[in-house]
């Protein structure tokens, strides 16, 4: 019967070479049993010999742990994936006629100020300002709502007076949702160049009244209260269901004044 070496040369020389070197005495004990202590002896120093001979001619393959290579080809596509993976891609922007036609349309009407305002306003009323709610103002870990600087001087000037000015410090004021409620939140300007409405106030006014970004435009009045005569502002809401993402720069110019 044929058998099929299925053991390569280089594969026993290196098995036999660890063995050995582990315990030789034990092998040749069991196979060198009838030879006296001197042939024993110069028995073992042959194997020796070509033990070593034979692992010089083939040597012990190690494994060795090797390091990733950065340039190959498949680990540079699932790095690249990665990253793209964790950049954001920038949305579209809404720029389409019917959004267009839409907000001309309700920027047309003329805002209505909440019942309530009749009763607490004064002499003195901002006009009012809108803007669309975007997705920073309705983030709980941000609490502010960022308002249009141009605006916001117009609406300082017309209720304060040309020489007052909202600094980073800011102010406490009362705002009005338009059901009546109202909150205390700080007016300041955030950054230098950004006014904003900012607090636990605020917070508390986006979760009361359910505001959405994108879909959601408020209509803002600021105005001195009627018997207090403290910094008030006044924001009522109104949605637009069809619109869904922020507004492109040839919309809101075309429907706001100032847009933010």
């Amino acid at each position: 019967m044929v058998t099929t070496n299925l053991v390569s040369e280089e594969d026993v020389a290196a098995l036999t070479l660890v063995e050995y070197s582990k315990a030789p005495r034990k092998i040749f004990k069991e196979v060198t049993t009838s030879l006296t202590p001197e042939e024993e002896e110069e028995a073992e120093h042959e194997v020796m010999l070509a033990l070593i001979q034979l692992s010089q001619n083939h040597p012990i393959k190690r494994s060795k742990r090797v390091k990733a290579d950065k340039s190959q080809p498949e680990e540079v596509e699932v790095s690249d994936q990665a990253k793209q993976r964790k950049k954001r891609q920038p949305m579209k922007k809404d720029n389409s006629e019917e959004t267009l036609t839409l907000l001309l349309n309700w920027n047309k009407t003329k805002p209505a100020k909440p019942p309530f305002l009749l009763e607490l306003v004064g002499n003195v009323c901002s006009k009012p300002v809108r803007k669309q709610l975007m997705g920073s103002d309705v983030k709980k870990d941000q609490s502010r709502l960022k308002l249009g600087k141009a605006e916001v001087k117009k609406m300082v000037q017309q209720v304060m007076g040309k020489s007052d000015k909202v600094g980073t410090k800011g102010l406490e004021v009362s705002v009005y949702g338009q059901e009546g409620e109202v909150g205390k939140m700080m007016f300041k300007m955030w950054s230098v160049n950004t006014p904003v409405l900012m607090g636990i106030g605020w917070k508390n006014f986006v979760k009361d009244n359910d505001l959405t970004k994108h879909c959601d435009f408020l209509t803002i009045w600021m105005f001195r209260h009627k018997n207090s005569d403290e910094i008030c502002f006044a924001i009522d809401k109104t949605r637009h269901h069809t619109v869904t993402r922020p507004l492109s720069k040839r919309i809101s110019k075309a429907v706001f004044r100032n847009p933010n």
